[in-house]
């Protein structure tokens, strides 16, 4: 794959060879972006590459849109955050930065920020490609940036917590756990599910988070003032504890499934639960570690929820072994 810009048109052209061998020429609208001393062209870009160019859908106002980015010395911005995305824009769940040789795909973030994802050089090899999400030197910027925005774009979205929240509380009572339970929550972020459960009452709760930034949002919040804060890395954190409850909320596709799977076996109580909306059994089935997983825990799903809300609720609880 190779491209260029067009500076008569404001486009990038890029030459994409499709799975059926055929090669096309594709016109994208592109913004020129200040990055330090360079000059960044930014694409919008569907997720997954589509099999035909009908499929290609591209907004033609990209490049009147807003937009800031990282001014960080990496090699391309650390994050980009588009300040006036249409709600039904056509762009997908990201965009494509071209700096020099390279091509950078970023994904969205709830829409709010976009961040690198990988990296496509080329020069030199057809296939060249190479992730850096997971790269420290990225991840410490992009978090401290969410973290001053991530509220704001969470109560905006309908991605609410108390639904959650609620079947959660009755799940606890039906099964007669006291308000006192000890939870331990797994990248709790701004600790917008932890506030949830700590107006019901629940506040012996212990937030962990990679990023200082997003618990310091998490313990401004009033009704966690009596909570624990631990920044740290999951695969890192080892509590000597037990807990009645761990939560993983939005975390399967930031924390390893084997790390969450050690917490569970070693911290969780035999008579305690593991909580989570995320649809376990994907992050399962694409991990090492499924077998074991599945060894250690059983799995209640809350059907009615599901029938009422349209959300997935996951409960597991450990198994004797």
């Amino acid at each position: 794959m190779t491209f260029y810009y067009d500076e008569k048109t404001g486009q990038i052209v890029k030459e994409v060879i499709f799975m059926n061998g055929k090669k096309e020429q594709i016109r994208m609208n592109a913004n020129k972006v200040a990055f330090r001393d360079k000059v960044i062209y930014m694409c919008g870009y569907p997720l997954f590459y589509p099999l035909s160019r009908q499929d290609w859908k591209f907004n033609k106002d990209f490049r009147e849109w807003e937009y800031e980015c990282d001014q960080s010395d990496l090699f391309c911005p650390a994050w980009i955050r588009l300040k006036n995305q249409p709600e039904n824009s056509s762009l997908g769940e990201g965009v494509s930065v071209y700096i020099d040789n390279n091509e950078i795909h970023y994904r969205s973030i709830m829409g709010i920020l976009f961040i690198p994802w990988s990296q496509y050089n080329s020069i030199g090899q057809e296939d060249n490609w190479k992730s850096i999400e997971d790269s420290p030197e990225f991840k410490e910027i992009y978090w401290n940036k969410l973290s001053e925005l991530y509220d704001i774009a969470y109560n905006k979205s309908n991605l609410k917590n108390k639904p959650y929240v609620d079947e959660i509380e009755k799940f606890l009572n039906k099964n007669k756990m006291e308000k006192e339970a000890s939870i331990l929550s797994i990248g709790a972020g701004t600790g917008l599910v932890e506030e949830e459960l700590a107006k019901r009452g629940f506040n012996n709760i212990t937030l962990v988070d990679q990023s200082e930034k997003m618990l310091e949002a998490a313990r401004k919040k009033e009704l966690l003032k009596c909570c624990r804060f631990i920044c740290e890395r999951a695969e890192d954190y080892s509590p000597e504890e037990k807990f009645d409850i761990i939560l993983a909320f939005k975390t399967f596709c930031w924390v390893e499934t084997k790390d969450i799977l050690r917490l569970c076996h070693n911290n969780l109580k035999g008579t305690g639960y593991f909580i989570t909306e995320d649809e376990v059994d994907y992050y399962f089935k694409r991990n090492q570690h499924m077998k074991q997983m599945s060894r250690i825990l059983s799995q209640e799903v809350n059907s009615e929820f599901f029938k009422e809300t349209g959300k997935e609720l996951y409960i597991y609880q450990l198994l004797e072994i």
